[in-house]
């Protein structure tokens, strides 16, 4: 286990608590939009030079978020709608990363039959990456489990058949709620859960944080998870699942998470950064 560093570093600085990082370049970067890049509609500090630097510097970069409903040009539509200068290709969702993982892991030649416990927007997702949605319970060879707000009781149940019957379920996360205009609502999580609990298996985790959509969006980009880091602002999520995915992880301060949040974990769980905002890390890795 590598050693913890204890000195505090000067103000507006990143700490770096643990050692070789003082002069790391990644090679790609991954990027969690709300709280880093974004808060609601109000843009965060820096966040535009960031992307437009990581373009001039011909550094590939990918906004993942754990959005299980719509597609990445849909995504990357909102966040051009908030003032981001954000590609298509810039962003990988959980919902994208399960169609990715399911056509990875099918058995056989041809496109694997997914039965969709989501929205139409998933079954094109789907259909991109080489997956044949049905609606045929019988047939299906997997379950793809994501937010579906017109979810009905028999839906669920043609689902949890399929899983008896010998199909795997994948979901794109497990976030138990997802907040709304009325509050927090039921979120994939509780479908999961409910799958789970009928069935008895439960359901792979793509989403954060699970590594697979980080190990999925740094292998698209042509990057090694070691050379790679990922800035994020939930030390439950962005950080978790950076280490498990074997890449460096920096807590921005500027979204859900504190230093003292941070430091409150043991040694092995703590990010290998905290920066108080973008700038911070621009300057660590000498962008600015």
């Amino acid at each position: 286990m590598a050693r913890m560093l204890s000195c505090r570093p000067e103000v507006g600085a990143i700490e770096l608590l643990r050692p070789g990082y003082d002069n790391f370049q990644p090679t790609s970067v991954t990027i969690d939009a709300d709280g880093v890049l974004h808060r609601g509609r109000t843009l965060c500090a820096g966040a535009i030079e960031l992307l437009e630097t990581l373009e001039r510097r011909k550094v590939p970069w990918r906004i993942v978020t754990n959005n299980s409903r719509q597609t990445p040009s849909v995504a990357a539509a909102h966040y051009r709608h908030l003032g981001l200068p954000v590609h298509d290709a810039n962003v990988s969702t959980a919902a994208a990363a399960m169609a990715a993982y399911i056509a990875a892991h099918a058995d056989g030649k041809r496109p694997p039959l997914v039965f969709s416990l989501g929205s139409a927007d998933l079954d094109h997702t789907l259909r991109a990456a080489g997956c044949r949605p049905t609606k045929d319970e019988t047939r299906a060879e997997w379950v793809a489990v994501a937010l579906d707000r017109r979810l009905t009781y028999r839906k669920l149940q043609r689902g949890c058949d399929a899983i008896r019957r010998g199909a795997r379920p994948v979901a794109a996360n497990l976030d138990p709620t997802i907040p709304s205009e009325d509050g927090a609502i039921p979120g994939v999580g509780a479908i999961a859960a409910a799958v789970h609990v009928a069935t008895g298996v439960e359901p792979i985790n793509i989403g954060k944080p699970s590594p697979e959509l980080m190990l999925i969006a740094v292998e698209q980009m042509g990057g090694q998870p070691s050379q790679a880091v990922h800035l994020g602002d939930r030390l439950d999520s962005d950080v978790m699942g950076a280490r498990r995915a074997g890449m460096v992880s920096v807590l921005v301060m500027t979204g859900a998470h504190s230093r003292d949040d941070a430091m409150a974990l043991p040694e092995a769980e703590r990010p290998d950064g905290i920066a108080p905002d973008i700038a911070a890390v621009m300057r660590w890795l000498r962008w600015s």
